[in-house]
């Protein structure tokens, strides 16, 4: 369970989102929802280890790295739309 009180603040340069929709789709976006949708910053992307969601992953490790941030500060969100099955 979820520790009661604010939530954490999660700072947009060290995180990234992945919703899990219907039909296999995948997309991201890193920091705020809102952020990201206002400046067409959600991509789709494919389950693929090489291609797809763990390339945006090193893609975004590389990024910290080059801002002197460790990389396993990353913090990964994964977010399952309600009609997404357990299998995705």
């Amino acid at each position: 369970m979820p520790k009661k009180g604010a939530p954490a603040k999660i700072p947009a340069t060290k995180s990234i989102t992945f919703l899990l929709s219907v039909n296999n789709d995948v997309f991201y976006y890193g920091g705020d929802l809102n952020e990201a949708v206002k400046n067409n910053q959600v991509f789709q992307t494919s389950y693929s280890e090489e291609r797809g969601i763990g390339f945006i992953i090193r893609q975004k490790q590389n990024e910290l790295i080059n801002r002197n941030i460790n990389k396993k500060e990353l913090i990964v969100l994964i977010k399952p739309d309600k009609k997404s099955s357990y299998k995705m």
